[in-house]
């Protein structure tokens, strides 16, 4: 029998995206661009199999570009801050917290770092005039425990410090921010880099924050993703959109160009490329002393309890098939465990009432599960790029009486009684286009979530000796209504694992009817005989599905070692 010398290796999970259109992302700007065209070679994304797991829940703004950090933020000290909680919520959209202080962007709960030498005091009390505690060092992490109190123009924060004092900070004066907040529990410290030019050869560039090797996160202010390209210019073709307070490494650079500093990124899902610090007036990035450590919990409706699960799911279901990834405005969506705070979404009597999501870049066709929402009074989704019928089982929406769709491709079925109830609808702004005479749609039969092997490699019962590194791939189409992206995973899920992932999530946005191509990494076992590994794909709920007729099979691997 052959032996092997066992060693580690990385697994990889490889995505083409081979789809009309392009992804989504790069450097921040007011509008989203325009997907690729159809020649836009496919982009190709590789991650670890195990990936620190961090939230992507759109967050709060770090400190101003007129801020500046001091010279080098170097924590001396291993964080030790309680874990009062088993998660940590996500951080909050800016809010007015006291009147003539600058916006506040903390919340209870959350992780922060003090940002300047004059920030580092610990006070008794809310105010200035309090016995002082301690001196807070700069790049010290605290956590935040209540908050705010309003005393002399700024909001104040009872917080933690490593050493296990409390006590009240404030958070900022109109020309300096002295917390900054962190998306996540603070793990091993890192040394931040001083603000300095970076681009010698064009002196107009903004100053940087950052260097190789720390993490970062994408700023709320102004409100915005940052677009990662294939190259380091605006004019690379664009790959992800890292949505506010994604979390990412930074793996080189800096990079000149187009009067920004570029860095290559990867988020903590696994998502590279290159994307800009910011212009000459907002940094996009937000610097942070530490390593990730404890994150916001994983999203699950089943968590939710201010609506139903089944409005939850229908939500969900939204921002799948409209591309929520891509939204410019995605603050909350499947993210926060209150639905009724998401950017959009107004509530009344434990049901959702509106979704207000008008020149949002929606795209694709709307679900045919948002005529379930039996409270469902208000939808505006004029000016995005949807297209298609509008779903016959909208008419089923017992409530709705305001309906804007005005600015879209999105077309009314010549079905008699969805047309009857259309007009009736007391305040309906239509595009007046009709869908094609005798191509009237039925109600949308496909499956939420679905997969269609188109092809695979390594044929079954392939022979392979013990211990042999190979690589398996599948075609997979995606037959359901559903968008993959993020919040799918690939999952093992029965059979010999043969060092395989036991989950990899899907880092990139795969539309209804495009393909995804899984090439993964396996080792054959050192004793003879026949083994299988068995997979599904997951949704953003946790329902496993995968091919066949029912989309239920599992699509695999079998070798026969000798």
């Amino acid at each position: 029998m052959k032996t092997r010398t066992r060693r580690t290796i990385p697994y990889l999970l490889t995505i083409l995206i081979l789809m009309a259109g392009g992804c989504g992302g790069g450097e921040t700007t007011p509008a989203i661009p325009e997907p690729a065209s159809p020649t836009t070679p496919p982009a190709v994304v590789r991650l670890s199999a195990t990936p620190a797991a961090v939230s992507q829940t759109p967050g709060t703004p770090g400190a101003s570009p007129t801020a500046s950090l001091s010279p080098t933020i170097t924590p001396t000290f291993t964080p030790t801050l309680p874990s009062v909680q088993a998660t940590i919520p996500p951080l909050p959209a800016p809010f007015t917290g006291c009147a003539g202080a600058p916006v506040s962007l903390l919340t209870a709960g959350i992780y922060a770092y003090a940002n300047q030498p004059t920030a580092g005091v610990l006070y008794e009390s809310a105010n200035t005039n309090a016995a002082k505690m301690k001196d807070i060092a700069v790049g010290e992490a605290v956590m935040v425990l209540s908050g705010p109190q309003c005393a002399g123009e700024r909001a104040w924060w009872q917080v933690q410090t490593t050493d296990g004092k409390s006590g009240w900070v404030p958070e900022a004066d109109p020309t300096t921010r002295w917390l900054v907040p962190m998306p996540y529990k603070p793990g091993a410290a890192l040394a931040l880099p001083a603000q300095r030019a970076v681009c010698p050869d064009d002196p107009n560039t903004p100053k940087s924050r950052l260097e190789k090797g720390i993490y970062a996160y994408v700023s709320l202010t102004p409100y915005s993703p940052n677009l990662v390209r294939a190259s380091a210019n605006s004019q690379g073709v664009v790959l992800f959109q890292f949505q506010p307070e994604t979390v990412m490494e930074v793996l080189d650079g800096p990079t000149c160009a187009d009067g920004k500093v570029w860095w290559q990124v990867r988020s903590t899902a696994g998502e590279a490329g290159w994307t800009a610090e910011g212009d000459s007036s907002n940094y996009w990035l937000v610097p942070v002393p530490f390593e990730p450590g404890l994150q916001p919990g994983e999203f699950s409706c089943s968590a939710v309890t201010e609506i139903p699960v089944e409005e939850c799911e229908i939500l969900t279901q939204l921002y799948n098939t409209t591309g929520g990834s891509m939204w410019k405005n995605a603050y909350g969506w499947l993210k926060a465990p209150a639905p009724c705070a998401w950017y959009g979404i107004s509530c009344s009597g434990g049901s959702v009432s509106g979704l207000a999501l008008a020149d949002n870049n929606l795209s694709g066709s709307l679900p045919e599960g948002l005529g379930n929402l039996q409270g469902l009074t208000s939808l505006k989704v004029n000016s995005n790029p949807l297209s298609g019928a509008l779903p016959l089982n909208l008419r089923r929406a017992p409530a709705l009486t305001q309906f804007w769709y005005d600015g879209t491709d999105l077309c009314e079925p010549d079905d008699s009684t969805f047309q009857d109830w259309l007009k009736a609808l007391p305040d309906r702004i239509s595009n007046g286009k009709q869908c094609v005479a005798g191509s009237v749609p039925t109600e949308d039969l496909r499956p939420n979530d679905g997969a269609q092997l188109v092809s695979e490699t390594i044929p079954d019962g392939t022979v392979m000796a013990p211990g042999q590194f190979f690589t398996k791939q599948w075609v997979l189409k995606n037959v359901g209504k559903n968008t993959w992206n993020s919040t799918y995973a690939l999952v093992f899920v029965g059979g010999t694992r043969m060092d395989a992932p036991a989950e990899l999530a899907i880092p990139a946005t795969i539309r209804s009817g495009t393909n995804l191509t899984v090439f993964i990494e396996l080792v054959a076992p050192t004793t003879p005989g026949t083994y299988t590994a068995s997979f599904l794909l997951r949704n953003a709920v946790g329902e496993t599905f995968g091919v066949g007729e029912n989309h239920a099979d599992v699509f695999f691997v079998q070798i026969k070692v000798e």
